[in-house]
């Protein structure tokens, strides 16, 4: 059996702003995983995963706020039984448990900037949001994690990583220049 220790691919996109941003990433995490199926080794994922469903656009976009809200609607809550509040860090379990049930791609998007590194750039509407996003698919998992930022200073770029369960790992590097 052929294992995929690690793949890594880079992309440069020039001339994009976040919406479009997220465009190619759903465009890319479709693409890589249609890729990876039809390819003479796409099988070593039905064997890890029988219940595999590929990822199909569109891609629920939710915002950290409505994930909030998700999970005290939903009474996802802390192992002390108290509620997530804004601004807190969102763990894997309830990320997890709100992935499963709405049982759809979620790309998790506008974190709060005082969880996220100081280089992420901040949204134009609220200077207290990142232009962060990370992917969930609940056959896959945590697809981006939340080191996904757009850096608007100085270089104007925006790294990304995604990973999988199977050994793949993309990195997106783009350049978000103001178009002329």
């Amino acid at each position: 059996m052929l294992f995929f220790r690690y793949t890594h691919i880079e992309a440069e996109f020039g001339f994009i702003d976040y919406a479009e941003f997220l465009d190619r990433v759903e465009d890319l995490i479709v693409d890589v995983t249609e890729r990876i199926l039809a390819s003479s080794h796409g099988d070593i994922v039905y064997e890890l995963n029988p219940d595999f469903k590929p990822p199909k656009k569109p891609f629920r976009r939710m915002d950290y706020k409505d994930a909030i809200t998700y999970l005290k609607e939903h009474n996802i809550t802390k192992d002390d039984g108290t509620f997530y509040e804004f601004g807190e860090d969102i763990p894997e379990m309830p990320e997890r448990k709100m992935t499963d049930e709405i049982n759809e791609p979620i790309m998790l998007c506008r974190f709060p900037a005082n969880i996220k590194s100081f280089y992420m750039a901040k949204t134009p509407e609220d200077g207290n949001l990142t232009e962060s996003v990370s992917f969930f698919d609940s056959y896959m998992g945590h697809k981006l994690p939340k080191t996904l930022c757009c850096q608007k200073s100085n270089g104007q770029y925006l790294l990304a990583t995604i990973s999988t369960q199977y050994g793949l790992l993309i990195g997106i590097v783009y350049n978000i220049r103001k178009k002329w």
